[in-house]
């Protein structure tokens, strides 16, 4: 995960660089928060489990809606 965040190359706004990520546990590990500590990076946390907050749980009904009925051939 640190590896695909410096790979990313959050930008700067105001001087200041924003992370948004859920407050899930795997996020707040001890070496990922000194991660962020280390490169000046603000988290914004969201709650773990807030559909209203997450844009793709929006289109998982749309998404279960649309392949409702399509067939996977030889997958039990």
């Amino acid at each position: 995960y640190i590896r695909i965040l410096d790979e990313s190359k959050l930008k700067d706004v105001c001087g200041q660089k924003y992370f948004i990520q859920d407050n899930d546990s795997v996020h707040r590990s001890a070496k990922l928060m000194d991660y962020f500590e280390r490169n000046n990076i603000r988290l914004i946390k969201l709650p773990p489990t807030s559909a209203d907050l997450n844009p793709i749980e929006h289109c998982w009904s749309k998404l279960k809606k649309d392949l409702s009925g399509f067939e996977l051939k030889g997958v039990q």
